[in-house]
């Protein structure tokens, strides 16, 4: 619900796409970067007498979000949006049908594209999915994905990679109404150096409770690119509905120290520089999310 880059309420995979990538030409690979985001989110083991009565441990699964940017050329924009939407009414309105989301990222070198996808979902929901446009393998000819190819494939303009990535437990934060759907998202991504990630992780522990302790009306999760890019990568990704309260929420340097110790701000500066690579780019993007390009929130249960 609002959190992350995308929307949790909706939680199945997305590739009523990839009918499109069999057209292209072998070296011109036009669609445009899919991305298929991938967030874990660790519950609680189970306790003993919990397994005994159950009468065997269940593991939770990975969660993951599979997203595609699209590039359109302004010519077409209008044309893309009513056909999305028409293809949204049609076939992503209700309970017992695939959900989309789509956003329209504001800033950034992708700005005015838009970005389309689904989850959370499980590897096993991937494997043998409820819905044939949202499986690691694709049933191209079904209804969903052939009007996609038909009505909306021929209006985008260049498609890219695809990404899988991780959340980590323990670095989350959830502090909007449960059903509801954040009107923007910040995505920033770092890149630490090898051999890092505990230390890292541990770093975020400390960023994720003074925020937490700010009561601030954001979703925040960090999660890590398992495939699909430069495995050192991480993503601080924080859902909002207003910009002030990502940017001018009081003295956050204050709060830090509150709830990690005296003089810990000056600490984590300096382990911030530690884990990170040095002369790395960090990219940030502001995305807006597309009601009427996306399927309703479902009931909250």
């Amino acid at each position: 619900s609002g959190q992350l880059h995308m929307p949790p309420r909706h939680n199945k995979h997305g590739l009523e796409f990839q009918k499109e990538l069999e057209k292209m030409p072998a070296g011109h690979n036009s669609w445009f970067l899919t991305a298929i985001v991938l967030f874990l989110t660790s519950l609680s083991p189970h306790s003993k007498a919990e397994d005994k009565a159950a009468g065997a441990k269940k593991k939770e699964e990975s969660q993951l979000y599979m997203v595609r940017y699209i590039e359109v050329e302004p010519k077409n924009r209008e044309a893309f949006v009513k056909a999305v939407e028409e293809k949204t009414k049609k076939f992503d309105v209700g309970e017992n049908v695939s959900q989309w989301w789509t956003y329209r990222i504001l800033t950034g070198p992708r700005t005015n594209m838009f970005a389309r996808g689904f989850g959370p979902t499980t590897p096993s929901q991937l494997d043998n999915p409820k819905f044939p446009v949202q499986g690691l393998s694709l049933d191209l000819n079904d209804k969903e994905a052939l009007f996609w190819k038909e009505n909306i494939q021929p209006l985008e303009k260049s498609t890219g990679n695809t990404e899988l990535w991780l959340a980590i437990s323990g670095l989350s934060y959830t502090g909007l109404p449960a059903g509801t759907t954040a009107k923007f998202v910040r995505h920033r991504k770092w890149k630490m150096k090898p051999g890092m990630y505990q230390r890292l992780e541990a770093h975020y522990k400390d960023i994720t409770k003074a925020i937490a302790s700010q009561k601030r009306p954001v979703n925040w999760q960090v999660s890590r690119l398992e495939a699909g890019g430069d495995f050192m990568t991480y993503a601080e990704t924080m859902a909002f509905n207003n910009l002030a309260d990502v940017a001018v929420v009081g003295d956050f340097k204050n709060a830090f120290n509150k709830v990690n110790g005296e003089n810990s701000w000056e600490k984590f500066l300096k382990e911030h520089n530690a884990v990170m690579q040095e002369n790395a780019s960090v990219e940030t993007e502001i995305w807006a999310f597309q009601q009427n390009m996306s399927s309703p929130p479902l009931p909250v249960k």
